[in-house]
């Protein structure tokens, strides 16, 4: 996937989160996998940006980030999600 590709995916993926119910179901789902495609690296990368996606989802969020950290083949690096974490 080339970075146009990745912009444009990440760009519909913020249109797709702006409600939080939707954000908790996408959480969720990038929870529950077993493996993250390079699309789901990109979402993981737009969920981690930014605080405020973490309101209202918090238990999800946290869900998430005990799932990422004991993932041997973590899609993110460490600390960000560490920094992320700390800020909530």
């Amino acid at each position: 996937m080339n970075k146009q590709e990745k912009h444009a995916k990440a760009e519909n993926f913020r249109a797709r989160i702006s409600m939080t119910a939707q954000r908790q179901q996408a959480i969720t789902e990038l929870a529950g996998k077993k493996e993250h495609s390079e699309t789901d690296k990109v979402r993981l990368n737009v969920l981690f940006q930014k605080t405020a996606y973490a309101e209202g989802c918090e238990k999800e969020y946290r869900l998430l980030i005990a799932k990422l950290k004991s993932d041997a083949n973590l899609p993110l690096d460490i600390k960000k999600i560490t920094s992320f974490e700390a800020k909530m």
